[in-house]
């Protein structure tokens, strides 16, 4: 029988299941390491969903986040994202606790815990409670 994923157990091994999905991106301006991203629609035609930016909730525009950055990235560079899986050290608002969802906050590229008031789907959940505005997550997936 083939060998369908890998497992491998370790608390240093960020990379330790093949359960996490990583994508490829452009930059639309800086992203720093652990912000959530969202589609760039500053962009036209496909490259909206070439292009991605750090996620904030202030406008329907930047306010549906899909994944963490795994890098550090300026306008244009590649940028890989964790759009599904384990993310650690993800940015995500004090105040987050462990189990809870995770949706953008009106702090550029953080991630905070989903209120009554939330109209953005939560894209990760938090693993566990966040700490100096960090902590790891899991990205669920909304991006296919």
């Amino acid at each position: 029988m083939p060998n369908i994923q890998h497992l491998s157990a370790g608390p240093t091994d960020t990379n330790a299941s093949d359960r996490r999905v990583t994508e490829t991106f452009l930059a639309g301006g800086t992203i720093s390491v652990g912000d959530a991203v969202c589609f760039d629609s500053t962009q036209t035609g496909a490259d909206r969903c070439l292009y991605v930016t750090s996620a904030i909730n202030v406008a329907a525009a930047t306010g549906t986040a899909f994944g963490y950055a795994q890098v550090a990235a300026t306008a244009g560079d590649k940028v890989m994202v964790t759009v599904k899986g384990y993310h650690e050290a993800a940015k995500v608002a004090n105040g987050t606790l462990n189990g809870n969802a995770i949706v953008t906050s009106g702090t550029v590229g953080r991630g905070t815990a989903y209120g009554a008031a939330d109209v953005v789907p939560a894209f990760a959940v938090a693993l566990e409670d966040a700490a100096l505005n960090h902590g790891d997550v899991w990205v669920i997936g909304l991006f296919a």
